[in-house]
């Protein structure tokens, strides 16, 4: 299709490619590589409610009634950089209007220029051969014809003049007055008085650091499938999707009302957080009373242990009875100093029938999501007043459900490709071109780097003992016990590697003599003779994955970092790292849901 922006809304709003149903089965088996279609959103802007009926079929979805119920990926180019032209807040506007339907298989391939250096972009709007300010001029010839009168703006009175500002990583282009004149609009005898030196903006564009582009895709909703750079990286190809849920930054930016841009709840959870609705059918109905790991319940357990925690702590708050059921209080927690005994915990079936069944615990779910939101609602109606300590039972639950979805979620990763379903709504990964753009990525001019001695900040203030006095409710830090108080720490100095133990680096190591004592790690599978490691995808060969961070016991690593003639840094080592070098969310790194699977 090749039309305007307009165009193209008009035509997809109006059906697009539905009305040619041979068309959708031609696209669907060239782009959507087997990835199930669902039905179109009415609006653009909606995304995939995590909060669907719980009674709903947990099976396999029922394909759909005709084939005119599927509509095929959409497939949009946005070339050039051209989003440049829009501000930092209407470029993120802009990209959450597309009609991108949330884990649907539809993707943006956009270009986006980068921060390049100031004489870089300064030419390249202003060439030494002149092309670019003969466009430029022949603008006022336009901009006369426009007004009546061709011959209007004498070119002789003005100069074309440009700027990349670092700081704001923005070029701008002015017509700059070269004398003082007026011009009077031939249709209705205004004049306009122009000033020597006075400039009259005529262009604007922004560039994206790498850190731009993440906070930019966050705000817009949107999750990068891939990058693609020309060899000088100066411009970049993303492949963008629009996935199920993403996660907001910590701090939005604004529009120009105040209005945070891109915040958007992604379960019924007022925290934000996505609920484990969100990637529960990657569980199917075999898996559910399967015990991956050690020391652990079958995973259906905690789909209902999640909400007991919340709602008993709601219970001692309110001073109410529980939800019922309550055979979920207590999961099985090993005992530090012996992990082969377990604290007391719950009671459970030894039976998969004597389980209850999957759709009652999802109802149970719901009644208490639906406690804690009227919890808020009443906070915010003033019916209730929100202290310090009602702040920490909703922090503490909050965190326990975020503990819990990554214990369910390494659970997941043991059955990996062993009919566990892959997160649904997510683009599957090309292992190949991922791993051809890893191994060509920039490596550390050093593998090293030293810290000089300093002195770090560990843990916050949080005496549990004043909840009942204090009144910092909204400012209030909460923590473990062992995170209070604040302490400095002085770090001597050291040295560290850049980067974390690869799987290729350690897989070396255990197949040499140095690491025979070494166990294979939990991470890893032997798939036809061949070491994999594993990927909520299925297992992956040691040649995709050589480069990401092994995922190991900590015996074993420190082990490994002895042998090569070092050791495991300290926390105070780490953190001083972290402060010097971490480039966080809204830069990149690999955290909340941006990728299932590790990168280098």
């Amino acid at each position: 299709m090749w039309g305007t922006y307009d165009d193209g809304l008009k035509f997809v709003e109006a059906g697009g490619l539905r009305s040619i149903p041979s068309q959708a089965s031609i696209m669907e088996s060239r782009f959507s590589r087997g990835l199930k279609l669902d039905a179109r959103d009415v609006s653009p802007n909606s995304a995939i409610s995590s909060d669907s009926s719980a009674t709903e079929s947990m099976n396999s979805e029922s394909p759909p009634s005709t084939p005119g119920d599927t509509q095929p990926p959409l497939h949009l180019l946005f070339l050039g950089s051209s989003l440049g032209n829009f501000s930092r807040h209407a470029g993120a506007d802009f990209l959450r209007s597309l009609p991108l339907r949330p884990g649907s298989g539809d993707t943006l391939l956009l270009g986006m220029d980068h921060d390049n250096a100031k004489e870089v972009i300064e030419e390249a709007y202003n060439d030494r051969t002149g092309y670019t300010k003969k466009f430029i001029m022949n603008g006022l010839r336009g901009a006369g014809k426009v007004l009546g009168n061709e011959d209007l703006f004498d070119p002789e009175k003005w100069s074309y003049v440009n700027n990349y500002d670092e700081s704001e990583r923005r070029h701008e282009a002015f017509f700059k007055c070269r004398a003082e004149h007026t011009v009077c609009d031939p249709a209705t005898a205004v004049e306009f008085h122009f000033l020597e030196d006075e400039l009259v903006k005529i262009e604007e564009s922004f560039k994206f650091s790498d850190r731009d582009a993440y906070i930019l895709f966050t705000e817009s909703n949107l999750r990068p499938i891939q990058r693609w750079s020309d060899s000088s990286s100066r411009y970049s190809l993303w492949l963008l999707e629009r996935p199920p849920f993403t996660f907001p930054l910590l701090s939005s930016p604004s529009d120009s009302e105040e209005n945070a841009v891109g915040r958007k709840l992604f379960s019924t959870s007022p925290f934000g957080v996505p609920s484990l609705q969100d990637w529960r059918k990657m569980i199917p109905p075999s898996m559910l009373y399967q015990k991956p790991i050690d020391l652990r319940h079958i995973c259906l357990f905690y789909l209902g242990h999640i909400p007991t925690f919340l709602d008993i702590h709601l219970s001692r708050l309110l001073e109410e009875p529980h939800t019922e059921p309550e055979g979920f209080k207590r999961g099985i927690d090993p005992i530090v100093d012996d992990p082969s005994v377990c604290h007391p915990h719950s009671e459970v079936p030894t039976e998969d029938k004597d389980w209850p069944s999957l759709n009652s615990i999802l109802l149970f779910q719901n009644r208490v999501r639906e406690r804690l939101l009227s919890l808020y609602r009443d906070v915010e109606t003033g019916k209730i007043a929100l202290t310090r300590k009602m702040g920490r039972v909703l922090f503490m639950t909050y965190e326990h459900e975020a503990l819990h979805a990554e214990t369910l979620l390494y659970m997941l990763l043991q059955r990996a490709g062993t009919g566990m379903l892959p997160p649904p709504g997510f683009a599957i990964p090309d292992w190949e071109s991922l791993s051809e753009k890893w191994a060509a990525g920039p490596k550390p001019f050093s593998p090293t780097v030293t810290l000089s001695p300093a002195t770090v900040t560990l843990g916050h203030d949080d005496v549990e003992a004043e909840d009942g006095q204090a009144s910092d409710v909204s400012t209030h830090e909460y923590g473990w016990d062992n995170e209070h108080p604040t302490r400095q720490v002085h770090v001597n100095e050291f040295r560290i590697e850049w980067r974390p133990v690869t799987n290729g680096e350690f897989y070396e190591f255990y197949k040499s003599g140095d690491g025979k004592d070494i166990q294979v790690p939990a991470s890893w599978v032997q798939v036809g003779g061949a070491m994999q490691v594993r990927t909520l995808y299925g297992p992956v060969s040691m040649d995709v994955a050589y480069n990401w961070p092994v995922i190991a016991s900590y015996n074993d690593l420190s082990r490994y970092a002895l042998v090569k003639g070092g050791r495991l840094p300290t926390e105070p080592e780490l953190r001083l790292f972290y402060d010097k070098f971490e480039a966080g969310y809204e830069g990149g790194a690999n955290v909340g849901f941006r990728n299932w699977h590790p990168i280098p």
